[in-house]
């Protein structure tokens, strides 16, 4: 069978399966086909289909974008409570995100910076411009295969001069070389000869949540290569170019053109009916800090990426994706659980697994993973507790080292946490609720940023967790006790001590964001006693195993080893909220003094957030959780907690909880499989499911929820099917 032949019947089916009513996609073992297209669930798609290989990521967005959605609007954005933001609607949102690269935005603060669009290639038939919005569109078809990483999408389009034309668009961000991003087009005539003109770009006239961060722009193309470097608003450069080759027929006319903030190769030539075109094009990223991977570079960003463009424009597809699969099959091989999947079916499973291993930090040390896995803009590209709670497991489980690179992000920004001490007034260091490249405080919103404190102890749970997994004493010596020891400080510092003779945590917002300025709220409370425990037990570990290193460190931070009892002072008089009679933890000493409201009567539309139909003044004064917040606890310490404990808990905070967070179903579905409550389990799943995958209720529009795909990789460890 000639491949014009597979083509055709390939288009065939498409044209069956759009006249096929019901799901919009179709998931086997080891990928996902969108099988309808629409204007409003485009952009959940795009993160849906987010591509990358840890140094950079792109939103699935069509190459050619759709004209009437410009992506360079400048707007006034706002931190608000990302749980009830209405963000600015837009039918697409292209995105090219490279983690290291961040700006300064005036409303937000630090942000991730979307970079100059580079999948640009566009297609015209007698003048007419392919636009899956205004064109006649016969057949359509978009598969991303998560295995090799590739995204695929077939189109049959019908002219407005008469032609029937099949395209195949392919694309796949290497895992063998984190620069390259390759792609190619190709356009079968299936009826009719028209001429045909590609147009290949790479714009920079982007902007980042409504707002422009660079500096200066350059452009340049030739017939044969396109590039673009720009400056950012923090003095990175960030370097794109282009390789377009075309294969045809003989007489292809090539030109090129530049304007102020991009550059564009057209490529014209007739095809008669049975002929076929191909344009292919092998585009590079670098950046200046590229220097911190590899310190023996010395050629300048745009050099390096004219270089790793030509080399690879040298190489047939077929090779250079043979080696990007052999990449990632490796990867696949040590993280892929579909022979233990038993509460997640083996498609979820892998599909969560994919964007894991896709936002694997090339960067080691540098940056982390944003709770949007860099496929979108709504969480800036900060970091948040998602890394060290939610994260963690799986790249201690599946790559170690990544895990290790996670930890040393905090390590290398414990400066910025000690100039977040103290501006309250403290010693040692108190890490943000959002973390940008330096670790100072990004959160300009004061009930996050003054009362969420537990992401402190988070690290320091992170920290217990890697090392009881690898033993990497070293890392602690070097790295860890230091974190264990400047946190710790600060507790010492942030407690009052009460009349009853006890140390209390006031004014806290546990896990449950609806429930700020508590007493001793019962999570953060647990989690910064196992903090200061955990500092005094490697502290001294350190002093005897390692006393030069720990020397050193104590007269490098004037730390006096009577500092120790004090940690353990405080870790032995932090009451844990708990109700005897009940066997109940309580979320905070004062949980029961809030007031009780009608959730259900209020609720009146369950697509949307409970958060939307009650004011924020009402629910921080009600009973009602975000989300999990002491069932959050129990699933972190299942050993402390008998099952009569754990029932308490879960019936007790079950009706209070309206899971605004995409964070709270897994927890649930934890302890629900621990109490044998099976229907509860399957429902839990099903929500972690459609977080992402609920297309009606935006699912990954503004970025896909990470932690969230972590959870579900986790589901595969519970073993027992359903």
């Amino acid at each position: 069978m000639t491949s014009q032949m597979v083509l055709r019947d390939e288009g065939q089916n498409l044209e069956a399966q759009n006249q096929q009513p019901g799901a919009a996609h179709l998931l086997d073992e080891w990928s996902v086909t969108q099988t309808q297209w629409d204007t409003d669930t485009n952009r959940a798609w795009e993160g849906l289909l987010t591509q990358g290989n840890g140094y950079f990521h792109v939103r699935g967005s069509f190459e050619e974008g759709l004209r009437d959605d410009p992506q360079n609007l400048e707007y006034e954005r706002k931190m608000q409570s990302v749980t009830v933001e209405v963000a600015t609607h837009q039918t697409s949102r292209q995105g090219v995100y490279i983690p290291a690269i961040t700006g300064y935005h005036p409303e937000v603060r630090q942000t991730v910076i979307n970079l100059p669009w580079f999948a640009d290639i566009r297609i015209s038939a007698d003048g007419e411009e392919f636009d899956m919005a205004h064109s006649d569109v016969r057949g359509f078809s978009r598969k991303l295969d998560w295995r090799t990483g590739v995204l695929t999408r077939q189109v049959r389009w019908a002219t407005e001069s008469g032609s029937v034309i099949d395209l195949v668009w392919e694309r796949f961000a290497s895992q063998d070389n984190r620069h390259l991003f390759v792609q190619r087009l190709r356009a079968d005539i299936i009826e009719g000869n028209p001429q045909i003109c590609w147009q290949s770009g790479i714009t920079a006239d982007v902007v980042t949540n409504g707002h422009r961060h660079f500096s200066g722009i350059t452009t340049d193309a030739s017939n044969e290569t396109l590039a673009c470097e720009v400056v950012t608003d923090h003095g990175d450069v960030v370097a794109v170019a282009s390789r377009v080759v075309c294969e045809g027929p003989e007489g292809i006319e090539r030109t090129s053109s530049v304007t102020d903030t991009g550059a564009q190769i057209e490529c014209s030539t007739p095809l008669a009916q049975g002929q076929s075109a191909v344009l292919n094009k092998y585009t590079a990223l670098t950046t200046s800090r590229d220097n911190e991977l590899d310190p023996a570079l010395t050629e300048d960003p745009a050099a390096r990426a004219y270089g790793v463009a030509r080399e690879a424009s040298v190489e047939k597809w077929g090779q250079l994706l043979e080696a990007s699969t052999k990449q990632a099959v490796s990867a696949w091989d040590a993280a892929d659980r579909a022979d233990r999947a038993a509460h997640i079916d083996v498609p979820h499973l892998r599909w969560a697994t994919y964007h894991l291993l896709r936002c694997t930090p090339a960067f080691e040390g540098i940056t982390q993973v944003c709770p949007k896995g860099f496929a979108g803009e709504a969480y800036y590209g900060r970091y948040f507790w998602d890394t060290e709670i939610f994260l963690s497991p799986f790249y201690l489980e599946t790559n170690p080292a990544a895990a290790r690179g996670l930890l040393e992000y905090r390590y290398n920004t414990l400066d910025g946490a000690r100039k977040n001490a103290r501006e309250y007034n403290c010693r040692g260091a108190k890490y943000p609720w959002q973390s940008g490249t330096d670790g100072t405080e990004q959160c300009s919103l004061w009930e996050y940023s003054d009362t969420e404190l537990h992401i402190s102890a988070d690290i320091a749970f992170a920290l217990a967790q890697y090392v009881d997994r690898t033993g990497d004493s070293e890392f602690m010596w070097r790295c860890g006790v230091e974190i264990l020891v400047e946190t710790s400080r600060y507790w010492v510092d942030r407690v009052d001590w009460g009349e009853d003779g006890q140390a209390h945590l006031i004014n806290i917002m546990g896990p449950d964001e609806y429930s700020p300025m508590t007493r001793d709220n019962a999570y953060t409370n647990w989690m910064v006693r196992f903090n200061l425990n955990q500092a005094v037990t490697w502290a001294t570990a350190m002093k005897r195993d390692a006393p030069e290193a720990w020397a050193e460190l104590i007269s490098r931070l004037d730390f006096e080893e009577e500092e120790l009892q004090a940690f353990s002072h405080v870790a032995s008089n932090l009451p844990v909220p708990y109700d005897e009679e009940r066997k109940l933890v309580l979320q905070s000493s004062d949980f029961e003094d809030y007031a009780v409201i009608d959730i259900d009567g209020m609720w009146k539309d369950r697509t949307k957030p409970f958060g939307f139909y009650a004011p924020q003044e009402k629910l921080y004064r009600s009973r009602c959780l975000k989300q999990a917040d002491v069932v959050s606890l129990l699933t972190l310490f299942p050993e402390e907690f008998d099952d009569e404990q754990v029932e308490s808990a879960y019936e007790y905070y079950k009706p209070y909880t309206v899971h605004d967070s995409s964070l709270s179903p897994a927890a649930h579905v934890q302890v629900a499989h621990r109490l044998g409550k099976h229907d509860d389990v399957k429902e839990f799943v099903a929500k972690m499911i459609a977080v992402d995958f609920d297309l009606s209720r935006g699912g990954a529009a503004d970025g896909m929820h990470i932690a969230n795909c972590a959870c579900i990789w986790q589901l595969a460890d519970l073993g027992v099917s359903q």
